[in-house]
């Protein structure tokens, strides 16, 4: 039984990444701004599997975390790529924008207090990184972006466990969700290293 349900949930989700990139090739990114691209693909996900809620976020391509400093061998600050278990990602050439689904069955509400509170912290607690990483940042700005959302995700994931959904992206994105309120979060995270944007959803 397991090994057939997890054949139909490769199957769902290899369906619902190619609805996606239907929706990129049909809509006319260019003349679209990221919160219109998002409302759009979010239609075609409600329209096709509509059992399931669902948030589109739009945002420009990243790299991976781990690739944050070239040469380096992965350690606690450069984990690898978020876990994409509730997550489809498929990226746009036509508008050089990653366009990121999240999907939930029956989402459960959050603790915005304490999901607000542990940002906050982070906010201000997170460290400054060792020399030798800070040295690479110094060379390249756009890797403290993505220093501190590897950090971010890490300590968001401790605090709040496994039940949650986590995404977390060095700078700007547009998000559109049929998720009741009480189910999702969003916050633009400033730090004296570099900003970026929080979604978590239950």
């Amino acid at each position: 039984m397991k090994s057939t349900g997890a054949l139909c949930s490769g199957y769902f989700r290899e369906q619902a990444e190619d609805d996606v990139k239907k929706q990129i090739l049909e809509v006319r990114w260019s003349t679209h701004r990221p919160e219109q691209q998002a409302a759009e693909v979010l239609k075609s996900l409600e329209r096709n599997y509509d059992w399931l809620h669902w948030a589109v976020m739009v945002h420009p391509p990243v790299a991976c975390w781990k690739e944050a400093v070239d040469g380096k061998e992965e350690t606690e600050e450069q984990s690898s790529c978020p876990s994409l278990e509730h997550f489809i990602s498929v990226f746009s050439e036509v508008s050089n924008s990653n366009v990121v689904a999240c999907h939930r069955d029956t989402p459960s509400s959050l603790d915005k207090a304490r999901i607000h509170q542990l940002i906050v912290d982070l906010e201000w607690k997170i460290p400054n990184p060792p020399p030798e990483i800070y040295a690479a940042i110094e060379e390249d700005p756009g890797k403290a972006k993505l220093y501190l959302a590897n950090r971010m995700l890490k300590k968001l994931q401790e605090g709040l466990g496994t039940n949650v959904a986590i995404y977390v992206v060095p700078g700007k994105m547009e998000m559109k969700c049929n998720f009741p309120p009480a189910s999702y979060y969003q916050y633009e995270y400033k730090h004296r290293l570099a900003s970026g944007t929080v979604c978590v959803f239950g």
